[in-house]
């Protein structure tokens, strides 16, 4: 019965930290795709989200993906550095806040 209760228990500030912390890592290894490293994808795939939003949202997706677009790998290796960088501020316990707030 112990661990029934114990598993009930609310989790610690650490646990979801850490929690966290492993779900920018695994976004960021996501983000790391080859696919997302061409404009290709950018271009096409991202750019489809546009389609049904109201024109000011509509325009700022494709604002975003043509910035994007024009220097695809240099903006994804910037995502990915920036995702794996707040994971492992989680994991780590250094810059804990800056990474809560970044997140």
């Amino acid at each position: 019965m112990t661990a029934t209760r114990r598993s009930l228990l609310p989790m610690t500030r650490r646990q979801v930290r850490f929690a966290l912390g492993l779900l920018w890592l695994a976004d960021a290894g996501l983000q790391a795709q080859p696919d997302l490293f061409t404009a290709g994808w950018w271009k096409t795939d991202l750019a489809q989200s546009a389609m049904g939003q109201p024109a000011p949202v509509a325009h700022s997706i494709l604002w975003a993906t043509g910035l994007v677009a024009g220097q695809a790998a240099a903006w994804n290796s910037v995502f990915v550095a920036i995702q794996a960088g707040i994971g492992l501020a989680l994991l780590s316990g250094r810059f804990e806040r800056l990474a809560i707030l970044a997140s």
